[in-house]
């Protein structure tokens, strides 16, 4: 490669790439983040109350919260395909002893 590129370039340390999770979460994703995460089936719904899970998905919409809303939506995702619902419930641990 360094004969076409310059030293510069070739000599610079490694750069990651933005991820457009801002754009995809107002425009081609909406609908799909608003089902999986408005269910009322939800799964990390055992783990965050429902109603900030409600609040964050319909009011914001900004930069900083959005890899939130993507970190929810993915995790939630996961847990559907990869752990069957009754199988997560009976590997929940049970803090009261019984």
């Amino acid at each position: 490669m360094n004969p076409y590129l310059p030293q510069k370039i070739v000599t610079r340390p490694k750069n990651g790439f933005p991820v457009p999770i801002t754009a995809w979460l107002s425009q081609e994703l909406t609908s799909d983040i608003q089902s999986v995460l408005l269910d009322p089936g939800l799964s990390i719904g055992e783990f965050i109350r429902l109603n900030k899970i409600e609040e964050i998905v319909k009011t914001e919409r900004d930069n900083r919260s959005a890899p939130l809303i993507w970190a929810l939506y993915t995790l939630e995702v996961y847990l559907k395909l990869a752990i069957p619902k009754k199988e997560f419930y009976s590997t929940s641990i049970s803090i009261t002893g019984k």
